[in-house]
């Protein structure tokens, strides 16, 4: 080659890290390495290796556990934070859901029907009214301004049943549209929780209207249409109305016995236990009694049958009404025993919370008063922090600079004379510190706004328990009322229709059967409601403990109901966490 000509071939590396240490130490290494081969001449080859090394470690500001790892500790507890959040939403759309919250609420949509039931049942009852007045018009026992009054009742109870029917098929489709469901889809209620709202059989319903009906078509037959084909004929009608009484009787002794069978409420006071007793035995006596009247009734229904002549068809016909009207008055009497009966076979879930002891288990358990503590924390955090910053810097720093002996053909052998290694202190001294002097001061006041804060929701939470827990007496008080309004209200029906059947019919029997049937209606209406409203006010309760547990699929699991609860406790139960949850 000529001898200005220079073949060479070089390459480098370089490699390196750095690390930070939960001192607030910072460590960096670097390594770098270069080959240089010579193809002129000798062909010689060169290594040159160098290793930088710089540690810091700060003894004052920046320094230490505390202030090194902040950022990763803010990090842990905020997703700690999100995740409780995260819970307490489950919770509150369970609850939300499941009552009267979001989208109406499934309990309000079993509000609704059961409204719409108890206006079927009031318009059925209206139109049984109506039949029976224009039976009795054309042999002048009601004036045309009765049947009118009648007709114009029921058929502002046909307005009333349409709009409601309205009202809950808009508050269906507002339902699933909150769920996330089209509107268009078809849905179905489970309406099992409203089983114990039957309070009378239906079977029996039928047959009282029945009978009245009897009675109104026999009580209008011309005398020409009166014979004894007919007269025979009403009696065996009869005796097959008397034999489906008798078996209805049986049903309401069941009911009885069940009753007499369900063990008190635990949060029943001595006095109403003993008020409901002494009604237990009243309503077993008045069916004993009115088994027996029905049992005698049989023998002389028999007897008027075989005394049927035609010269006696006058005296044989009002036996025959006179038995209808004491039919029908036992069915009467059975209708109210059996309204009684199941009015006290509902039962409110029970709260077996104190007010101390609800508070103290909503204070230890609550999720977001947990997050709230710990925020208050978070901010005691951030002050200690902020005053690391108010201090001076005085670091310790090592740095070195390995190298290799130049012409070595060795990249490890770090012998070299040239390397230097240094240690000593970095000082800077606190005289402009005013940015975070600032900085602390407000991490001061952050403090103090997080513990009121803390302390403003420990204030809260209390006093929701004992919002929900007068609430929940209040409710239970008024379902107890509402249980004798509607027992009154049925025993006014009775003695209206009772009237009713005496051979002059007044304005004053037909506003009283009207009124009574409003008075049934309005009864029946606060029972469900003041129900629905306990079991949203003991939902909300066990919410604001945080004593709700849910289920794989979401929905509140009652693993603690009472045998003596109603379906519908499944709404919320008390159920203590697997262990002691404490902020970290």
């Amino acid at each position: 080659s000529l001898p200005t000509e220079s073949n060479t071939l070089t390459t480098n590396t370089d490699i390196g890290f750095n690390r930070a240490f939960t001192t607030g130490g910072q460590l960096l290494v670097d390594f770098a390495n270069s080959f240089v081969f010579e193809y002129t001449g000798p062909n010689r080859t060169s290594v040159s290796s160098n290793i930088l090394i710089n540690f810091v470690q700060p003894l004052l500001r920046r320094g230490w556990r505390e202030v090194a790892l902040e950022r990763l500790t803010q990090a842990e507890r905020d997703t700690l934070y999100e995740l409780r959040d995260f819970a307490r939403f489950r919770k509150i759309l369970a609850v939300g859901v499941g009552t009267q919250g979001l989208g109406g609420g499934f309990l309000s949509l079993l509000l609704q029907v059961q409204n719409i039931r108890n206006l079927e049942a009031n318009v059925n009852s209206l139109e049984q009214n109506l039949r029976l007045h224009q039976a009795l018009l054309p042999i002048d026992v009601v004036a045309p301004i009765r049947v009118e009054q009648v007709f114009q009742s029921y058929q502002q109870g046909q307005l009333a049943l349409l709009q409601a029917r309205t009202n809950l098929e808009n508050a269906l489709d507002a339902f699933k549209i909150a769920l996330g469901l089209p509107p268009a889809i078809p849905v179905r209620l489970d309406d099992a929780l409203l089983a114990p709202f039957q309070l009378t059989d239906p079977a029996l319903d039928t047959l009282q209207g029945e009978v009245d009906a009897f009675v109104a078509r026999y009580r209008q037959l011309q005398q020409g249409q009166r014979n004894v084909a007919v007269l025979r004929q009403g009696y065996q009608q009869l005796q097959a109305f008397h034999g489906r009484a008798l078996k209805l009787v049986d049903l309401v002794q069941a009911e009885i016995e069940r009753w007499r069978q369900l063990p008190a409420p635990p949060d029943i006071d001595a006095e109403r236990a003993q008020r409901q007793q002494t009604l237990l035995a009243q309503l077993g006596n008045q069916l004993a009694l009115l088994r027996q009247k029905l049992e005698q009734f049989g023998p002389e229904l028999d007897k008027a049958v075989r005394e049927i002549r035609p010269e006696q068809l006058p005296q044989g016909w009002e036996r025959l009404l006179d038995l209808s009207r004491q039919l029908s008055d036992r069915l009467g009497e059975l209708f109210v025993i059996q309204t009684q009966v199941r009015v006290y076979l509902i039962r409110l879930p029970a709260i077996t919370y104190e007010l101390d002891e609800a508070i103290s288990y909503a204070l230890e358990h609550r999720l977001d008063l947990m997050n709230q503590r710990g925020r208050v924390v978070d901010a005691w955090r951030q002050i200690t922090v902020s005053a690391d910053r108010l201090e001076a810097d005085l670091d310790v720093v090592f740095n070195a600079n390995i190298g290799t002996e130049p012409g070595s053909d060795n990249p490890f052998d770090f012998s070299a004379l040239g390397s230097s290694y240094r240690i000593g202190f970095q000082f800077d001294s606190p005289l402009n510190r005013k940015a975070e002097r600032n900085i602390y001061r407000a991490s001061l006041v952050n403090y103090q706004r997080s513990r009121r804060a803390f302390m403003l929701l420990d204030d809260q939470i209390q006093q929701a328990i004992r919002r929900d827990l007068r609430q929940l007496r209040t409710d239970r008080l008024n379902f107890e009322i509402a249980r004798e309004s509607l027992i009154g209200a049925a025993r006014q029906l009775e003695e209206a229709r009772e009237r009713l059947q005496a051979d002059q019919v007044t304005e004053i029997s037909t506003q009283d059967v009207l009124n009574a049937l409003t008075n049934v209606l309005q009864a029946k209406n606060a029972l469900i409601s003041i129900w629905v409203s306990y079991l949203t006010g003991r939902a909300q309760l066990l919410l604001d403990m945080d004593a709700l547990q849910l289920d794989e699929r979401g929905l509140i699991r009652d693993e603690h109901r009472q045998p003596t609860d109603q379906p519908a406790a499944t709404l919320g139960a008390p159920v203590p966490p697997p262990g002691r949850q404490t902020d970290p």
